[in-house]
């Protein structure tokens, strides 16, 4: 209901009912020929009248009791009095043409007859319930009490049953014309019954009706319809189907004005129904389709209509699955767009992004395993995985990018080439990385453990304790040929060392700078040997033997500070202190030279500690 300027109270859910050049068919006898049901609602009549069900806009309905059969039945009646003969013939044009159609979604006519006055009575079933109009306007009717379901598809359901009614009108030849919630009725029972065909047409008859003459409802109306009823079709009832879905989705009319000639002119331009993010998008282009304003574009068949919304109805959790996916598509694209392609901003939201285009993805590749081929499902993913894809690219993030493109619903060969690019311009740096990184490994003298700096403490702890040993045996006179012995023990050190050289080469020989640092200490253990077989064959005193090994050993360690570590300045500085300290000491010689290789090795243990600032051998 609206109220227009000037105080006319316009009702555009009313039926427009015919007027008196709009005669129906002929159809043999007239009200006067029709049999006595009701002369004054007298006991013994055949039909005794009762109190009022409703009103239309050319007609009421009242309860009544059929004497014959002692049930209660339904009378349609014509509300203007006297009754003239147009609204006369137009009730038993209904009542004949109704019940010729004998469908369970068809309210029964059980007879047709008279009243005293000569107006016809139309008697049909009596059903119980309510009408589609009062439960779509009432959230809260009763009703709604008895179903448990998701309301939507209960509305559907009843559509259903409603395009059932005229797949069989329309197999007789009947369309219906005035389709609309208000002349649907539901049952207390689930029943559901397509009522008042008072407008409804023979196909057979339609080059008898005179054109440019309306009839119908005009929020509903399609526009072939303003041309007159001899101008409607089977698809002029598809297309109420569809104003009747309109109103259940978005619970308005599908044409809607102050005044009736605005509302009509928005029938005759048709404007293609527009919906929110709130109408599922496979009943918005259901219903779009069926409100076509050219009929040729519309579902061709009643029977088409209601299997689309079948098909919707059969898909209706994978359709759920769509459009929550597309709420985590939409939140996608938000926060990518709110990053304008900013790289620091796209790393700050990297794990979000990925969350978010993860359940999109999810949602699409599980929609499409309940309904395959579903296009909506299809193009979401391909939009999303191509947004990820490219998300990936600019991230460099390759590993990422490969398991994309195996579920890429339809190939990008832009982003295929952009990707085999990105991905031999990364192969050269990361061979330029690799490359540098064995360098790195190769050249430096520092361990990633701390096996070698233990071996270290090790081999300077058993040095130093046998060389303190020796140096007491030989004050105390238990050597009697010092160089000789020194001879041996120098034998025994090689022995020694390239014993552990060997047993230990994945500790000393397992980079290029650390087996150049076993190289050079094989050298130095062999220079401390000619050393002393030079001093033997000369028959130089010990003690000069002594002073001799602390220059090869100043040298080795210099060579080793200068190329390898940094830190083994310090064990230079250990050796050339050594050596100055048995020059001027030479008792306790040995003492100081059993000191000064534990710390020298000691030295050389921290130089081969894990990530040690040690420096790199050329």
């Amino acid at each position: 209901m609206s109220a227009p300027p000037g105080g006319v109270e316009l009702d555009l859910d009313a039926t427009v009912p015919p007027r008196g050049d709009r005669a129906p068919r002929p159809t043999g006898r007239g009200a006067s020929e029709l049999p006595l049901l009701n002369s004054s609602d007298k006991e013994g009549d055949p039909l005794v009248l009762g109190g009022m069900l409703g009103k239309g806009g050319a007609g009421f309905v009242q309860v009544a009791w059929q004497t014959s059969l002692e049930r209660d039945v339904a009378v349609k009646r014509i509300r203007q009095r006297p009754p003239g003969k147009v609204l006369v013939d137009a009730l038993i044009h209904e009542a004949r043409l109704s019940g010729a159609l004998e469908h369970p979604n068809i309210i029964p006519v059980h007879d047709l007859g008279r009243a005293a006055n000569g107006e016809p009575l139309l008697v049909m079933k009596r059903v119980e319930g309510v009408t589609w109009d009062e439960l779509l306007n009432d959230t809260h009717h009763p009703a709604w009490d008895t179903w448990r379901g998701d309301r939507l598809d209960r509305h559907l359901q009843i559509l259903i049953h409603v395009c059932r009614a005229l797949e069989f009108a329309h197999s007789k030849g009947v369309i219906h014309l005035d389709i609309k919630p208000a002349n649907i009725m539901i049952g207390d029972f689930g029943e559901t019954w397509l009522m008042d065909w008072g407008v409804a047409i023979r196909l057979e008859d339609r080059e008898h009706i005179p054109g440019g003459q309306i009839v119908g409802t005009p929020a509903f109306m399609a526009p072939e319809m303003l041309l007159g009823r001899g101008s409607a079709g089977p698809r002029s009832d598809v297309f109420l189907l569809g104003a009747v879905l309109h109103q259940v989705l978005t619970g308005r009319f599908l044409f809607s004005g102050p005044r009736l000639e605005a509302v009509l002119f928005k029938v005759l331009k048709c404007a293609t129904p527009r919906f929110d993010h709130t109408v599922p998008d496979g009943l918005a282009q259901i219903c779009a389709k069926a409100c076509e304003k050219h009929s040729d574009e519309r579902y061709p068949s009643v029977e088409a209509f209601r299997m689309a919304i079948e098909d919707f109805l059969e898909h209706r959790g994978a359709q759920r699955l769509i459009d929550a996916a597309n709420q985590h598509r939409d939140e996608l694209v938000r926060v990518l767009d709110a990053s304008g392609g900013d790289s620091a901003a796209l790393r700050r939201s990297a794990d979000s992004i990925a969350a978010t285009a993860s359940q999109a993805r999810f949602g699409y590749e599980q929609a499409l395993l309940q309904w395959p081929g579903n296009r909506e499902a299809l193009d979401g993913l391909q939009d999303v995985v191509q947004r990820a894809i490219t998300l990936e690219l600019d991230r460099q993030n390759l590993a990422a990018v490969a398991p994309l493109f195996e579920i890429l619903p339809e190939p990008v060969p832009a982003l295929k080439e952009r990707y085999a690019s990105l991905r031999e311009a990364l192969k050269v740096d990361l061979d330029a990385r690799a490359a540098l990184s064995e360098i790195r490994s190769e050249s430096r003298f520092e361990a990633g453990d701390w096996n070698r700096s233990i071996g270290m403490l090790v081999n300077g702890t058993l040095w130093a304790v046998g060389v303190y040993l020796w140096g007491r045996a030989i004050e105390a006179g238990r050597i009697a040929d010092p160089e000789r012995f020194n001879m041996w023990v120098a034998v025994f050190g090689t022995i020694t060392s390239v014993t552990v050289i060997v047993l230990l080469r994945r500790l000393f020989l397992d980079n290029r700078v650390r087996r150049a640092f076993s190289a050079s200490y094989l050298m130095f253990i062999l220079s401390l040997d000619l050393n002393r077989v030079a001093a033997l064959f000369l028959d130089i005193p010990f003690s000069h033997t002594l002073i001799a090994d602390h220059v090869v050993l100043l040298m080795f360690q210099g060579m080793l500070a200068a190329f390898a570590a940094p830190t083994l300045w310090a064990a230079t500085g250990v050796v050339a202190l050594g050596m100055l300290a048995g020059v001027l000491f030479p008792i306790p010689m040995m003492t100081i030279a059993a000191v000064e290789l534990l710390l020298v090795n000691l030295i050389c243990g921290w130089a081969l500690r894990p990530r040690s600032a040690g420096g790199q051998f050329a």
